[in-house]
């Protein structure tokens, strides 16, 4: 079954926003990459670009939020940590360094739009399921929310390192680091 317009507009727009920014692309590059009708934009984003950005920023920011949860829940910090650092990693290489993170692409707009502040609304829902999942570490439990915010500043910082510098290594050491400073052993 294939996917309906709607999500196809909502997966393009992540990917053409990962790569050139919100501002950077326009919706007939949209559309072309979704190979939705000119009229789907509309039919489902009433708002039209502004709208889908949007949408884009908190459905791909939501899916992020439940992969960390979910494997950190089942699998711990640690593994929640390499997941998180590996799924950059893999855009990274799978795109050739022509993708980011689209979250920070929005929260970086010059202007408040809606897809700014829902940027800024995602950042926040990573800092507390960070925080929860930090909290619950001997650890790291009294210095949780201090340190989620280190974890997503220098996750997001190392993707646009990596990315500048065509080199996974940012996250290499940001992940190594990372693991010294929260006292985590990947075995």
């Amino acid at each position: 079954m294939s996917r309906g317009a709607r999500e196809r507009l909502l997966s393009s727009a992540a990917t053409l926003f990962r790569r050139s920014g919100i501002a950077g692309c326009g919706v007939a590059e949209i559309l072309a990459h979704s190979g939705a009708g000119r009229g789907s934009i509309y039919t489902h984003f009433p708002g039209g670009k502004a709208e889908l950005a949007e949408e884009a920023v908190r459905t791909t920011g939501q899916d992020l939020t439940d992969m960390i949860s979910t494997v950190a829940d089942q699998q711990g910090l640690t593994e929640g940590l390499h997941a998180l650092i590996e799924y950059w990693r893999e855009m990274l290489r799978s795109t050739d360094y022509a993708e980011s993170c689209p979250i920070l692409s929005a929260a970086l707009q010059n202007d408040a739009t809606a897809a700014q502040r829902a940027a800024g609304e995602v950042f926040q829902d990573w800092h507390e399921a960070l925080t929860r999942i930090l909290r619950a570490e001997p650890a790291t439990g009294e210095r949780a929310e201090a340190l989620a915010t280190l974890v997503i500043a220098s996750i997001e910082g190392a993707i646009a390192l990596a990315r500048g510098q065509h080199s996974l290594a940012p996250l290499d050491a940001v992940e190594a680091e990372l693991a010294r400073l929260l006292g985590l052993d990947r075995e």
